[in-house]
């Protein structure tokens, strides 16, 4: 411990408090700018690239834009391709409010792509219903 007889001793230790304090902050701030400056774009038209959806309408090449579920949302759809409805889908562009999407094949999930978004958020697991017991069985009535 320190033992303070004067004024500059309790100086010396409030000065070594306030910049040991603001060298906390001032790392604290670099740090979450630093980590912040690596995450991906998660809003706007750049957010949506990437979002896992699901085919509504029927979407082919040369016919007007479909309707694809994404992020919660309807929206108008092209394809380079015949998509059925039910079909899972990739955004791959925004164009204002029409997105093109392309077909997402299990094999792409097998090479690590990132799934940013549910379209059927699991249900949980029903259980099933208890089977009434019929009398005396299993029971005893006195």
């Amino acid at each position: 411990m320190l033992v303070w007889t004067n004024g500059e001793a309790m100086l010396g230790l409030v000065l070594l408090l306030a910049v040991l304090g603001l060298f906390t902050i001032v790392w604290w701030v670099i740090r979450l700018a630093w980590h912040t400056h690596g995450q991906r774009v998660t809003t706007g038209g750049q957010g949506m690239i990437g979002l896992i959806g699901r085919v509504e309408t029927l979407l082919e090449p040369s016919a007007p834009p479909g309707k694809v579920f994404v992020h919660g949302e309807l929206w108008l759809a092209r394809s380079a391709l015949r998509l059925l409805p039910g079909t899972p889908v990739r955004v791959m562009r925004i164009d204002g409010l029409t997105i093109d999407v392309e077909p997402l094949h299990p094999d792409h999930l097998m090479i690590g792509a990132t799934l940013r978004s549910v379209v059927d958020h699991p249900q949980p697991a029903v259980q099933p219903a208890a089977q009434p017991v019929e009398a005396g069985e299993g029971e005893s009535h006195d």
